[in-house]
């Protein structure tokens, strides 16, 4: 039991460095999958930013259209 104890001590170090760098490892693919995703949303938000107005332009027309049609046809 003591021998196993000394054996596991021994490598120790070791298997912290290893457990260090794929931990490191993984944490960095996470960070560029992040970095990513922030990148997508904000090419999003700024499509719909520059086209909000063209939108909301052309809703407001039809919804202008669909009233006079209603008007028009309860007269």
């Amino acid at each position: 039991m003591f021998v196993q104890c000394i054996i596991v001590f021994r490598f120790l170090p070791e298997l912290f460095q290893i457990i260090h760098l794929q931990v490191s490892g993984r944490l960095s693919e996470l960070k560029t999958t992040i970095d990513a995703g922030q990148l997508h949303r904000d090419n999003l938000l700024n499509t719909i930013g520059a086209q909000f107005e063209q939108w909301d332009v052309l809703v407001c027309q039809k919804l202008k259209l669909a009233l006079f049609c209603i008007i028009h046809v309860m007269n």
